[in-house]
């Protein structure tokens, strides 16, 4: 079933809380629709090309909503960690989205590559699993995302194999699925982790110009 939500969906579920978004441009793109769903008057992009790689904070008036993205491609930003370490409680999000794993590709001279990924989201997961109280209601996990190679730039082609992705996110279901018997959707753990493996089946090439990012239309469903 695909449901086209609306602001009064959101009305039970997080009026009076919050929402956290923390990763890459994927998850940024995603935050923003988001966002304006549930409030039409919130923008549905980064005010100017200076603020891609900065966090933002909106405010849904109607239902009331806080939502946050956190710029952090790598996962490793204080605020990844205060996350992770449940520092508030009380103030835990309605929900939380994490997207992380082309940049640790792209720049892996730098960030340690497809290891260094694989050895931060074992991290991740392991806390979202045993963490007590629970980081969210609910968590999801962005997969990596299917690129169109044609239409990357040279340097993108280069370091964005469609091999390591496809690794990433065999590992990324895995290590979710079997991780103490921790499943996405039949887990008796009180935190819901779900894995949105619609979203690349869902991603229409001629709906993107770079290659890696579409366009708003779709990334709204």
């Amino acid at each position: 079933m695909i449901h086209s939500y609306r602001p009064n969906d959101a009305q039970g579920c997080l009026k009076s809380r919050s929402v956290v978004f923390i990763g890459d441009s994927i998850t940024r793109k995603l935050f923003f629709q988001f966002a304006n769903l549930v409030d039409s008057s919130l923008p549905v992009t980064i005010p100017n090309d200076y603020a891609k790689h900065t966090d933002h904070t909106l405010h849904a008036s109607s239902p009331s909503i806080d939502l946050s993205f956190f710029w952090d491609p790598f996962l490793n930003s204080t605020h990844m960690e205060n996350l992770m370490a449940a520092t508030h409680p009380s103030k835990r999000p309605a929900l939380l989205v994490i997207g992380s794993g082309l940049w640790y590709l792209r720049h892996a001279t730098s960030s340690g590559g497809l290891p260094a990924w694989q050895s931060k989201m074992e991290t991740v997961v392991e806390t979202i699993a045993n963490s007590k109280p629970p980081l969210a209601d609910s968590v999801v996990v962005l997969p990596i995302e299917d690129l169109v190679m044609s239409k990357l730039s040279p340097e993108r082609a280069a370091t964005m194999l469609a091999s390591d992705r496809d690794a990433m996110n065999s590992e990324l279901y895995h290590r979710i699925q079997s991780f103490s018997g921790f499943h996405p959707l039949r887990s008796s753990h009180s935190v819901p982790v779900f894995i949105p493996k619609v979203f690349n089946d869902m991603l229409d090439p001629s709906q993107t110009e770079d290659g890696l990012h579409f366009a708003d239309p779709l990334i709204r469903q």
